[in-house]
């Protein structure tokens, strides 16, 4: 449906009630404004003159129909004077003697209509001629509190020119907001879908359903956005990987010839720039591997892990000038991880402390039985204003310095998708500390998982 018919329908529906709503209040306060809250028949003295009788002596008296038996009832102070033609006179209940000087005048009296105060609501009567079964009588009534029918148009009149205009003021300052919201929910609903596009997640599309057809040419707009911005992201990520693919062979062969030339100041300098392209080009691999190829998580021993990357890491981070340690519980640590993720993820997490680590002092690895790995080195540390920004891509704290900004971020994704953390721990001048905190596999839970073959065996698992 048409946000335009969307809104109309609404709008319809809110009218209707309003209306609903204005019309009672309007009968609600008319009745009200009534004095003493009570509306006598308007007919009282057409009640009363039917009423009249004579009796076998031939004597005036009221006898009562159902019409005036009614109001006696509902009008328990009521009274009436009925005045013949030729002054003959009979009284129902107890007129006020103010009135009854009023029936005196009923030869020069066509009509009247009186109405007393609130304290004296007795007062209130109307004065008319009318024909009955026993002759012309002018008939005084009143004591109820009745309104005239001039008065009660009147009242009404106004009645109902100003309470629907104020209940339909309030009611549209409040309704019609609740309107729009209503109808727009489809429109709220395409905001939050929206806001969850994330940068990282490809292919993401919105949904059309229930959206107004007017908003529909936005939503295939944006669509066609979204798939030309992965169109230009698979081209750019595939330029980024034949890149690195290309400028692996020609950095071998650098890395070759310059370790054939004597050893010297320049010709290091040299091989510790090949050896940092070198870093740059499988790190960019790495990233686009972990992209495409989604990760299998395997049941591990996180030990097997740390241990193999600090074996393999010790001869380069000596030759870099520091010592190296490592510290981890004698029994297993569990985790359901994928094995060549978590491998890159302590590579890159040793790497950066013997990049960034200042070339001196102890490079000390710790795995903790609750699944923490830590990395500690003694370098000068980090500004505080820069601790989460270190883990962007290709942010480096010393842009001349030794690194190419992404392995902290590999660190961090490899975390978040087996459900950990990466965080700086602490930084000073005397070093930072990297940990990771990744989810561990408790020993029941892993002979369980292994008996209902949740988990491959721990020796398919390494």
């Amino acid at each position: 449906m048409s946000l335009r018919w969307r809104l109309t329908i609404g709008l319809l529906i809110f009218q209707v009630l309003a209306l609903v709503v204005s019309s009672l209040l309007t009968f609600a306060l008319a009745f009200q404004s009534a004095p003493l809250g009570v509306i006598a028949s308007l007919h009282l003295n057409e009640a009363v003159g039917q009423s009249l009788t004579r009796n076998a002596s031939g004597t005036l008296d009221i006898t009562p129909s159902p019409q005036l038996e009614e109001l006696i009832v509902s009008t328990p102070g009521l009274w009436a004077v009925a005045v013949s033609e030729s002054g003959e006179r009979v009284t129902l209940g107890v007129p006020p003697a103010s009135m009854l000087a009023v029936a005196d005048m009923a030869d020069r009296l066509t009509s009247a209509t009186f109405e007393g105060q609130p304290e004296s609501p007795e007062v209130t009567a109307r004065f008319d001629r009318t024909t009955t079964p026993v002759g012309t009588f002018a008939i005084l009534s009143g004591g109820g509190g009745f309104l005239s029918l001039f008065h009660a148009v009147l009242l009404f009149g106004h009645i109902a020119t100003i309470v629907p205009g104020i209940a339909l003021t309030v009611l549209t300052l409040i309704g019609v907001p609740l309107v729009i919201r209503f109808c727009l929910r489809s429109v709220r609903d395409l905001t939050e879908q929206i806001d969850r596009i994330d940068f990282a997640a490809r292919g993401t599309r919105l949904t059309d359903s229930r959206v107004p057809r007017e908003i529909l040419p936005v939503v295939a707009g944006v669509n066609e956005a979204l798939q030309r911005i992965d169109a230009g992201f698979e081209v750019t990520q595939r330029f980024f990987m034949n890149a690195a693919h290309e400028l692996r062979t020609p950095i071998a062969i650098l890395q070759v010839q310059l370790d054939a030339f004597p050893a010297d100041i320049a010709h290091e300098k040299l091989r510790a720039v090949v050896r940092r392209l070198t870093v740059v080009v499988n790190q960019i691999l790495d990233l686009e591997r972990l992209r495409q190829n989604p990760m299998e998580k395997k049941l591990l021993d996180l030990r097997t892990t740390v241990s193999t990357v600090v074996a393999d890491l010790a001869p380069y981070a000596i030759a870099e000038g520091y010592s190296i340690e490592l510290d981890q519980p004698q029994t297993a640590v569990w985790v359901h991880g994928d094995a060549q993720a978590l491998d890159r993820l302590v590579i890159n997490l040793v790497q950066n402390a013997v990049q960034h680590g200042g070339k001196r002092g102890a490079l000390k690895v710790t795995l903790a039985a609750d699944g923490a790995i830590a990395v500690q080195d003694e370098g000068p540390g980090i500004p505080p204003d820069r601790h989460e920004q270190i883990f962007e891509p290709f942010y480096r704290v010393n842009p001349h310095g030794a690194g190419s900004g992404l392995g902290l971020k590999m660190v961090r994704d490899i975390a978040h998708f087996h459900g950990g953390e990466a965080t700086l721990a602490e930084s000073s001048p005397s070093g930072s500390r990297f940990v990771v905190r990744l989810p561990v596999v408790s020993p029941s839970d892993v002979h369980a998982g292994i008996r209902d073959g949740k988990f491959l065996t721990p020796a398919d698992s390494t």
